[in-house]
């Protein structure tokens, strides 16, 4: 079984690398998934972790995408993405779809994903775990809350990251 970090790009998935690589546990690899909405912060982020990723070797941030951006997609369909009317569609369909695809394209079957979910937010990961199976979430498991993600993003020298969230 492959264990594969979903990395949204924000404090929570940071930290959760920063803690896997003092745990000595390393993924298989490390997905970005792309809705081409982010803040520019978000991606200098990414960048920077890829950095500190390569000097602590752990795997290179794959980036995935749909072939078209959210924001095409709703201008496309005159609409708002779907988060703004209390859905997670965009979710699905521009993170999980093409991380998935990207599996398949890689002959990876089995596979056990790492979701940066901290303590303090729990109920988002039963929400989650109701769900799937294939599903953990390693800042939960260590008891880490938001200061203790912080406090592993200081002791990396990785500076805080903004919330990892569309632009619009």
């Amino acid at each position: 079984m492959k264990v594969i970090v979903s990395f949204g790009g924000g404090v929570n998935s940071s930290a959760m690398l920063v803690g896997m690589k003092e745990k000595q546990v390393y993924p298989d690899a490390i997905l970005f998934a792309d809705t081409g909405g982010e803040k520019p912060e978000t991606y200098s982020h990414i960048e920077r972790m890829g950095k500190w990723l390569k000097d602590n070797d752990m795997p290179e941030v794959v980036i995935v995408s749909e072939k078209k951006t959210l924001e095409d997609d709703c201008a496309e369909r005159e609409t708002l993405p779907g988060k703004a009317f209390g859905f997670g569609s965009c979710s699905e369909h521009f993170k999980v779809r093409p991380q998935r695809r990207w599996l398949k394209a890689q002959g990876i079957k089995e596979v056990m994903w790492c979701v940066g979910i901290h303590a303090g937010e729990e109920r988002r990961a039963w929400r989650v775990l109701n769900q799937r199976a294939d599903v953990q979430f390693p800042l939960l498991n260590w008891g880490w809350d938001q200061d203790d993600c912080l406090a592993a993003l200081d002791r990396a020298d990785i500076p805080h990251p903004v919330k990892s969230a569309c632009f619009y």
